[in-house]
């Protein structure tokens, strides 16, 4: 997809170019060859910013490499995620085992010595 936007913009160019040199009454192919060498150097200057950004493009091996390491990443994500999770559910469910020996605690508590909790 990249291509065709690439090239029909070069196109462009090139269409736009053209009928101004009728304007000024400059040979065609003269603009014709700008065009082309400024889309040459156009498309070089980009080609080397990707190389130094370190973005392959799609069809290489670098680019399904990368997408290779992408998706270990995701993948070892989502199982952080769920042993988060787990960890999660296992401390609320050892906090409510603590609550509910409170509560006996506290209950027995109250049965041995009711005078001491009452309110009033």
């Amino acid at each position: 997809m990249k291509f065709w936007g690439r090239l029909t913009g070069r196109i462009a160019i090139v269409l736009l170019l053209v009928p101004s040199a009728f304007a000024y009454e400059a040979p065609q192919f003269i603009l014709v060859a700008l065009a082309v060498a400024g889309s040459a150097v156009a498309l070089s200057m980009q080609r080397y910013r990707e190389h130094l950004l370190g973005r392959p493009d799609e069809d290489s091996a670098g680019f399904r490499a990368m997408e290779r390491r992408l998706a270990a990443v995701e993948l070892r994500q989502e199982q952080d995620v769920m042993e988060l999770e787990e960890q999660y559910h296992d401390r609320m469910a050892d906090l409510e085992e603590r609550l509910d020996f409170t509560e006996r605690l506290l209950g027995n508590q109250t049965k041995r010595e009711p005078e001491r909790y009452q309110t009033g």
